[in-house]
C-alpha cells in the first residue's frame, strides 16, 4: 500500500509556506474512479422497479375481489402504502446521485454562476432544495436533466396521496349457493304427534306445540314457514317450491229464522229466574248443487238466546255459535278437510216484552277447507318477513289408497296428485282424521254476554275469541298456519318434509382498483429510469464524483491568473456572508496543464 503524506500546518502567527514541513504529491482528479461505480444506484433503481411491478401485480390480483378473501395480517391499503413507500425511497436514491453528478457536468460544459453549486447540492437533498433549484438556477434549459430530476423529486411528494386513492371498497350484493339455505316443502302428511286413536283426548303430550300454534290462530297470529337464512344475509331467495297444504274460501251466507221459543232459567249473577227467547236459525246451503255434500253438511241449524226484557251488562244472551264439520265427505276419494260455520248475533235487543219480540237480525258465515298443492314463486326472505312474487294453489285429485299394517292394525295411505305439476302427495289416514277431529273440538263454540264481557264458560274461551275477532282473518290464519306446520322442521310435526335449497344474498365489501391513481408511481418510476440511464451516458467521460464533499477540496477555486479566490471564513462568517461574497461570481470547471481539475473564475 502506498503511503500518503499530509501537509503539516503550523500556527498562522509563525509563518506561511516556510512552516510547511512536507508538501504531498498531487494526483490528477480525472484518474480517480470510485470502486462502486453506479452499482448502489442501480440496485436502488431495481428495487424501485420491482416495487412498482409488485404494486401492479398486487392491485391486479385483488381488483374486484371480496375483502373477506384478503388473508394477510395487514389491510390492503397498508400493503399499498408499504410498496409505495419503498418505491418512493428507492427512486430518490438515484435521483439524488444523478443531480449531484450532473452539477460537475454543469460547470464543466460552460461558465456558470458559483451559486449554482449550492443550488445543485440543495436539490440533491430533497423537495425543498429542488424547488429552490427550479426557481433560482441560472440556466434551467442547459440544466434540463437536473430540472427533470428536481421535478420528479417534488412530484414524489404526491405518491403517498395517490396510494390512498388507489383502492376503493364499494359494497355490492353477492349470492351464495352452498346448500345450507333451505326452505321446507311437504310431500305428504304423516304426523309425529297426533294419535290416530279417537277421541281427541287420546292425543299424546307431543301434540301440545301443534295445539299451541293452532290456538294462536284464534288470536290473529300465523305460524311462520320454515327456512334457514343466515342472520348476516341481506335476504335469501328461492325460485319457487310446491308443497302439500290446506286451502280455503270464506263466504257469508243467508239465513232464515224458524221463530223463537220462550224459556225460563236462572239469570247469570242472580238466584232468580229470567225469561229468555231461544231463536232458531237455518243457514242456507251453498252446496245445493252437490247432493252428497248437502247430505253430509245440511241442514245447518243454530240458535241464539235473548233475555226478556233486555238488561244491559247482565243479559246472559247467547250471541255466538260455531261448528266445524270434519271431512272428507266422499270417502275415500274426497279431499275436503272440513267446513266451519258461524252464527253471530247482537249483544242486546230493544224488545221489552214477549209480545212484541221478533228474532233479531244475525250474520252467518262459512269457510270451506280442502287439501291442495300450493306453489310459491319468487320467494324472498327478508328481516321484514317472507314475500312471494306469485302464489297459486290447486285442489288435489285422488289416485288410490294403500293399506299397510303398523304391527297393531291396518291403516290406509291416501295418494293424491296435482294435475298441473304432476307432483304426488300422500296423507296418512289416521293422522289427518285426528287433526280434523281436533278442529271439530276446537271450533265448536258458543259465546255469552255476561257482565259486559263476552265469554263462553270454557277454559280456553274459544267462543269469546271467535266472536270478537275478524273471522275471515282467522280462517286465513288457519289455512296459512296448517300449510306452514306441514313443512316445518322447527315444529317437527310432519315426517314427510323435503328441503328446497335457495341462495343467500350478502352485502359484500369488494376491493376495487382506481387505475388512474396507479399512473403517478408508474410514470415516476419510468421517468427516473430513463433519466438515470441518460445521466450515466452523458456523464461517463467525466470524473464520477456525485455528492462527494472531498471533491470540493480537491478542486480549488482559482482566479483567472491562477491565484486562489479570496474567500475567507472566520468565526463570524455565515452562509449568507458566503452567498454575498460569491454573488455574481462566474466559474468553470477546467483542467490545468498538469491534468488537475479545478474551478477557475471566468468573467468573460
Amino acid at each position: 500500500m502506498r503511503k500518503v503524506n499530509f501537509m503539516k500546518i503550523d500556527d498562522t502567527s509563525r509563518g506561511s509556506a516556510t512552516n510547511v514541513s512536507r508538501v504531498p504529491s498531487q494526483k490528477p482528479i480525472d484518474g480517480w474512479q470510485p470502486s462502486w461505480w453506479w452499482w448502489w444506484e442501480i440496485m436502488a433503481l431495481a428495487i424501485c422497479i420491482a416495487s412498482a411491478i409488485g404494486l401492479v401485480v398486487l392491485v391486479k390480483s385483488i381488483d374486484n375481489t371480496p375483502l373477506r378473501q384478503w388473508n394477510l395480517p395487514i389491510q390492503p391499503n397498508s400493503a399499498i402504502a408499504f410498496l409505495t413507500t419503498i418505491n418512493k425511497v428507492a427512486l430518490l436514491a438515484p435521483t439524488a446521485s444523478c443531480i449531484s453528478q450532473l452539477k460537475w457536468r454543469h460547470f464543466a460544459s460552460a461558465p456558470r454562476k458559483l451559486a449554482d453549486l449550492q443550488l445543485f447540492d440543495a436539490a440533491s437533498r430533497g423537495p425543498w432544495g429542488s424547488l429552490a433549484f427550479l426557481l433560482q438556477v441560472s440556466s434551467p434549459i442547459k440544466a434540463s436533466m437536473a430540472v427533470g430530476f428536481s421535478l420528479l423529486t417534488i412530484v414524489a411528494l404526491g405518491l403517498d396521496a395517490s396510494a390512498q386513492q388507489l383502492l376503493q371498497f364499494p359494497t355490492q350484493e353477492m349470492e351464495v349457493d352452498d346448500g345450507s339455505i333451505v326452505m321446507g316443502a311437504a310431500t305428504g302428511y304423516n304426523s309425529k304427534s297426533l294419535n290416530a286413536e279417537l277421541p281427541i283426548q287420546s292425543l299424546n303430550a307431543k301434540v301440545i306445540p301443534l295445539q299451541f300454534e293452532l290456538l294462536n290462530t284464534l288470536r290473529g297470529f300465523t305460524f311462520n314457514s320454515y327456512f334457514t337464512c343466515p342472520p348476516n344475509a341481506v335476504r335469501c331467495n328461492w325460485d319457487g317450491l310446491a308443497t302439500l297444504g290446506v286451502c280455503g274460501s270464506w263466504n257469508s251466507t243467508s239465513i232464515s229464522s224458524d221463530g223463537c221459543v220462550m224459556i225460563t232459567t236462572q239469570a247469570p249473577g242472580t238466584i232468580s229466574n229470567a225469561t229468555y227467547a231461544v231463536c232458531n236459525y237455518t243457514l242456507s246451503n251453498p252446496h245445493s248443487e252437490n247432493p252428497e255434500f248437502a247430505a253430509a253438511l245440511y241442514p245447518q241449524q243454530m240458535n241464539l238466546t235473548f233475555r226478556m226484557p233486555s238488561v244491559d251488562f247482565i243479559s246472559g244472551n247467547k250471541v255466538f255459535e260455531s261448528h266445524f264439520i270434519p271431512g272428507p265427505y266422499q270417502y275415500p276419494s274426497g279431499t275436503e278437510f272440513g267446513e266451519f260455520w258461524a252464527l253471530k248475533g247482537p249483544r242486546s235487543t230493544n224488545s221489552s216484552t214477549q209480545a212484541n219480540f221478533k228474532p233479531p237480525e244475525a250474520e252467518a258465515f262459512y269457510a270451506s277447507f280442502w287439501w291442495c298443492s300450493k306453489s310459491f314463486h319468487g320467494i324472498t326472505v327478508e328481516p321484514s318477513g317472507v314475500k312471494y312474487t306469485a302464489t297459486s294453489s290447486e285442489r288435489l285429485r285422488f289416485l288410490s289408497n294403500t293399506t299397510i299394517n303398523n304391527g297393531i292394525k291396518d291403516s290406509s295411505i291416501f295418494n293424491y296428485v296435482a294435475n298441473s305439476t304432476g307432483l304426488n302427495y300422500t296423507l296418512d289416514e289416521g293422522t289427518f282424521e285426528s287433526l280434523q277431529e281436533y278442529f271439530h273440538s276446537l271450533l265448536r263454540a258458543e259465546a255469552l254476554d255476561e257482565f259486559g264481557a263476552i265469554g263462553d264458560g270454557s277454559l280456553l274461551a274459544t267462543g269469546g275469541l271467535l266472536y270478537q275477532q275478524d273471522l275471515e282473518n282467522i280462517m286465513v290464519n288457519i289455512v296459512d298456519t296448517l300449510t306452514n306446520v306441514l313443512r316445518s322442521r322447527v315444529l317437527d310435526e310432519n315426517a314427510n318434509i323435503t328441503d328446497i335449497t335457495g341462495r343467500a344474498v350478502y352485502d359484500e365489501t369488494y376491493i376495487r382498483t382506481q387505475w388512474v391513481w396507479l399512473l403517478p408511481p408508474l410514470a415516476e418510476t419510468v421517468l427516473v429510469t430513463l433519466l438515470f440511464i441518460l445521466s450515466v451516458v452523458i456523464t461517463s467521460k467525466q470524473p464520477l464524483l456525485k455528492d462527494s464533499v472531498l471533491a470540493y477540496l480537491a478542486a480549488p477555486l482559482k482566479e483567472n491568473a491562477g491565484n486562489d479566490l479570496n474567500l475567507r471564513i472566520t468565526r463570524s462568517t455565515s452562509q449568507q456572508d458566503l452567498d454575498g461574497l460569491t454573488e455574481g461570481v462566474i466559474v468553470k470547471l477546467v483542467t490545468d496543464e498538469q491534468g488537475r481539475i479545478g474551478f477557475r473564475r471566468d468573467d468573460t
